[in-house]
């Protein structure tokens, strides 16, 4: 009786103990990354007025590249909502009843919200 209630409680504490050291060791490698990378571009910009130029190009075409990559993942979001929430309607209409079929007509809001939202996002 006992270990059928410490094995559930010893699975979920693995689990949750696994998923914080794999988050903790994936955040320092991008810190450690961005460390680096930033170091190399300090001593590139140091070194000659024109690789300070080139380094400053190179810096703006990443940050535009980063937005763009963040505006075209809003709209693979909302599509996917929407998409949920579209097949939720008939699912839930079939399953309990009109009134609950409604239920998806939520994420169906909230991904075309999105897919909409990422095309007012500006360019920077």
């Amino acid at each position: 009786m006992v270990l059928a209630v410490l094995i559930p409680i010893i699975a979920v504490l693995s689990v949750f103990s696994f998923l914080s050291v794999a988050v903790y060791t994936g955040h320092r490698k991008e810190e450690r990354e961005s460390y680096y990378k930033n170091e190399m571009l300090k001593k590139l910009a140091e070194s000659s007025p024109d690789s300070a130029k080139s380094v400053l190009e190179m810096l703006r075409e990443e940050a535009v590249r980063e937005a763009r990559q963040r505006k075209e993942g809003m709209r693979v979001g909302g599509m996917v909502t929407a998409m949920v929430g579209l097949a939720l309607v008939p699912f839930l209409w079939m399953l309990i009843g009109r009134p609950f079929g409604m239920i998806g007509l939520i994420p169906l809001g909230v991904g075309i919200a999105l897919f909409i939202g990422s095309t007012f996002i500006s360019q920077e």
